[in-house]
């Protein structure tokens, strides 16, 4: 679980990339993400409570469940962003464009 604050860094990246244009649109999405992002601090306070020690088992099996949405939660925009890399490509041969236009990075 320590080691996830360096995958936010890669993430980060990711993500915004993945909203390249209007400006606007990305710092507004760059906002959420850190944002959202801040809500494990918050509930982290809560989720290991004195009681549930000394295992901790219930706290562990928050994080480990939290760790599997954000993992599945990242393959389904993974998937929706390869959709619409299709879906440009698709337009770009009905239209006849010879030059690749922009893709987002899987």
């Amino acid at each position: 679980m320590a080691q996830s604050y360096a995958g936010f860094v890669v993430l980060y990246a990711w993500m915004s990339n993945s909203f390249p244009r209007p400006p606007s649109k990305r710092a507004v999405a760059l906002a959420l993400m850190n944002a959202f992002s801040q809500l494990g601090n918050i509930a982290g306070s809560y989720v290991w409570p004195q009681s549930w020690g000394p295992t901790y088992r219930n706290s562990y099996g928050i994080c480990i469940a939290t760790a599997g949405c954000t993992i599945i939660m990242c393959w389904i925009f993974r998937w929706h962003l390869a959709s619409l890399n299709r879906q440009a490509e698709l337009d770009e041969q009905r239209k006849g464009v010879t030059v690749r236009g922009f893709r987002y990075i899987l």
